[in-house]
């Protein structure tokens, strides 16, 4: 029984553990993808740029996001404008990277 009790402890810690470097390592991604954003997108005003922020968004869970109410025509472009994308294209800079993220922050897991 004692042994018991003690795989139950130690897959509670586990689970515990595993729940704390998940959440650093999508947190690490999201600021990643604020900070790729960052670099890529144009800057007039500067008012696009400082709204643009990762924010978490549930458990586990965190979302980039862009403040700026015109950043979608900035992203996708109007019949006036050229696009100029900047978050999708983090996005898909970060997704490489992803692997990366999630090996240096699960490798203290034993």
């Amino acid at each position: 029984m004692a042994n018991a009790r003690l795989v139950i402890d130690n897959l509670a810690r586990i689970k515990r553990q595993v729940q704390q470097l998940m959440k650093a390592a999508m947190k690490e991604a999201a600021e990643t993808v604020e900070a790729q954003a960052k670099l890529r997108v144009p800057v007039l005003t500067g008012h696009l740029f400082s709204t643009i922020g990762a924010v978490p968004s549930g458990n586990l869970r965190y979302s980039v996001e862009v403040g700026a109410i015109y950043s979608i025509y900035v992203e996708m472009g109007t019949t006036r404008q050229p696009a100029q994308p900047f978050l999708f294209p983090a996005a898909l800079t970060v997704q490489g990277m992803l692997p990366s993220i999630f090996r240096r922050n699960f490798a203290s897991l034993k």
